[in-house]
């Protein structure tokens, strides 16, 4: 998965999306699927706004933040042996 994230940085990966010839209703078709998706951000954030949502949303985002993080910085292998120490710890404990 860090090969993919690395990918996104490098700007033939984006110019390979305009290179191909792209028809008018393709055009058309890609500018109403980001306004829809922009939209239903954007409501989801107005319902959300002053709630005690708003809390749980930003630690959400900070999770996700991390782990893309960890992904990226080839630091997330080291959760399989976090878990295994967990097991190990609880199985002595019985």
């Amino acid at each position: 998965m860090p090969n993919r994230l690395i990918e996104l940085f490098k700007p033939d990966y984006w110019l390979s999306f305009f290179s191909e010839n792209l028809s008018t209703w393709d055009i058309i078709v890609n500018l109403l699927d980001i306004f829809v998706v922009w939209f239903l951000i954007y409501r989801l954030f107005e319902l959300v706004r002053g709630t005690k949502a708003v809390q749980l949303l930003k630690g959400v985002a900070i999770f996700i933040g991390i782990r893309i993080a960890a992904v990226v910085w080839s630091i997330w292998d080291a959760a399989p042996s976090l878990k295994h120490q967990k097991k190990k710890n609880l199985t002595m404990s019985e």
